[in-house]
């Protein structure tokens, strides 16, 4: 059987869409909730096979990422209007109604396939719209599996199927073919994707790259608790997901005991500035990642770049950095289980080295902040160009799990104009409808008198 063409999928996208347009809130609602709960109830079969066709991450961790991720996401969208009336404000006279955009692209990552997918699918669906997934060639099969899972729990639930699709041979032309053709483009993925994204001519939301920087102050005290969330969080399949801490900036005068803690959490800190100068050039031959180390552990890294008396129990490593920016390769993000700290005399000098390593790698992204200081935690947050500081928290709660912070969950991570992006919030379903406002008359409003407005 010959693979349809784009054209085909996006012709067929846009009738079951017409289809959906008219379903009520209700009927809306019981599709996404079906989407998110059927491939929550498969996430142990859909971990095991993106694991073993993408050789990335960890079967334990992703089966976590999904049941996390979907439940924080059915959850949020749980009541929310999005169909039709939306508001009316008697005050104003303006009324607004909920429209869909029509057909999304969803490109999605090899890191986080099925994940992310059906996280995008259950924001798409809610705004009404059908949705194509252009999935990494890396994880094409577990991608559409997933898709198919949710195509079955739409038409069991009265919806047309069509709705949610995928591209079985994805290419890059076959994904650039749908990014120009579709309504509007999701793409979470690497950088050049997320350009392409923003070149194909329709409205685009993308994600940038990450590169947490997190900050200790003098004040906070509760070492183990931080390191063992962060070395967690760090090491949480195997360190390729972009939400990871990358750098930690810690006051000279609590630094060592910081870094104990960090040793209980089975941090490895190497000492050698011989043996991290090697590694420098073994992790960025040429300035650029090596790919063949993303999503390897501590230990199997220990061995591919033959680093010495790593312990087996090793979960993360860990190296001291002396130079920030754009005159250390290794202040850029990492894609396995490695952190840099810097020791600083001042908070100020704190803010100074995460800003600038953020401007070069990551900015938009996110940052975090162990302290008990509001006025540090202000400050960090008036000063660092990210869309999201974490306070006293693991910085993959930035993606918002609606139980430790208030954020929207999401699996796209707005980076603002930072991170060349659209947004810079957590992207979620209301960025995914058009709005129409009714304003009526005010016949009572008073013309505007020229010296209240100017107090003169």
């Amino acid at each position: 059987m010959a693979q349809e063409t784009i054209s085909e999928m996006i012709e067929k996208s846009r009738k079951a869409q017409e289809i959906f347009a008219a379903f009520t809130q209700e009927q809306v609602d019981k599709i996404v909730l079906a989407v998110c709960e059927t491939v929550y109830k498969n996430r142990e079969a859909l971990s095991r096979e993106a694991v073993e066709e993408t050789a990335l991450g960890t079967y334990e961790n992703k089966v976590f990422k999904h049941a996390n991720v979907i439940l924080a996401c059915a959850n949020f969208l749980k009541g929310k209007r999005s169909v039709g009336l939306l508001e009316d404000d008697k005050e104003s006279g303006v009324m607004t109604f909920a429209k869909p955009m029509g057909v999304v692209g969803c490109v999605t990552p090899s890191t986080g396939p099925t994940a992310t997918a059906v996280v995008n699918v259950a924001h798409a669906l809610k705004g009404g719209n059908s949705i194509i997934v252009a999935p990494h060639p890396r994880a094409k099969k577990v991608s559409a599996r997933c898709a198919r899972l949710m195509r079955e729990a739409i038409r069991s639930n009265g919806g047309p199927e069509n709705l949610v699709q995928c591209i079985a041979e994805p290419t890059l032309q076959s994904t650039d073919e749908l990014m120009k053709g579709a309504d509007v483009v999701v793409a979470t993925g690497g950088g050049a994707m997320v350009k392409a994204a923003y070149s194909s001519g329709r409205p685009s939301f993308g994600v940038g790259p990450g590169n947490v920087q997190t900050l200790f102050t003098e004040d906070f005290t509760d070492y183990d608790t931080a390191a063992q969330a962060i070395v967690k969080d760090r090491a949480y399949d195997n360190g390729i997901l972009c939400t990871g801490e990358q750098a930690l900036y810690l006051p000279k005068k609590t630094a060592p005991s910081i870094l104990e803690a960090f040793q209980r959490a089975q941090g490895h800190i190497l000492t050698d500035r011989g043996v991290v100068d090697r590694l420098r050039g073994q992790i960025f031959p040429n300035g650029a990642f090596l790919p063949s180390a993303a999503g390897l552990s501590a230990t199997r890294i220990a061995e591919k770049f033959g680093l010495p008396n790593v312990p087996a129990d090793t979960k993360v490593l860990m190296a001291e950095c002396f130079k920030y920016g754009k005159e250390e390769p290794l202040c850029q993000e990492v894609l396995f289980p490695f952190i840099r700290f810097f020791i600083y005399e001042s908070f100020e000098d704190a803010l100074h080295m995460a800003k600038n390593n953020l401007l070069m790698m990551g900015a938009g992204h996110t940052a975090s902040i162990f302290s008990n200081d509001d006025a540090k935690i202000k400050r960090t947050g008036e000063e660092l160009p990210v869309g999201r500081v974490m306070v006293n928290q693991a910085t993959a709660a930035s993606a918002g799990n609606t139980v430790n912070n208030g954020l929207e969950p999401t699996m796209s991570l707005g980076c603002g104009t930072w991170g060349n992006n659209s947004v810079s919030e957590n992207l979620v379903y209301k960025h995914l409808i058009n709005k129409t406002r009714v304003a009526y008359f005010l016949k009572d409003k008073k013309p505007l008198d020229p010296a209240e407005v100017f107090g003169s």
